[in-house]
């Protein structure tokens, strides 16, 4: 599953707490691409955020980007 997939199924089963990990981290896992440094958990972050507004999380509400 892609970073998208894992997210929109957290959002589907309203997984608030894996949706908060997803925004500000658990473990994160970072290696180099090409010279990049790359980290999971950042890549992550981004998609969330595009998706998302992390702070409504906090509110026990999931409230889509587009929504604002």
């Amino acid at each position: 599953m892609t970073y998208d997939d894992q997210i929109e199924a957290a959002i589907a089963d309203k997984d608030i707490d894996r949706l908060i990990k997803f925004a500000y981290g658990d473990t994160c896992r970072c290696t180099t691409v090409k010279g990049e440094p790359v980290c999971v958990c950042r890549m992550f972050a981004a998609t969330l955020r595009s998706k998302v507004v992390p702070r409504s999380l906090f509110e026990n509400k999931i409230e889509r980007v587009g929504a604002l």
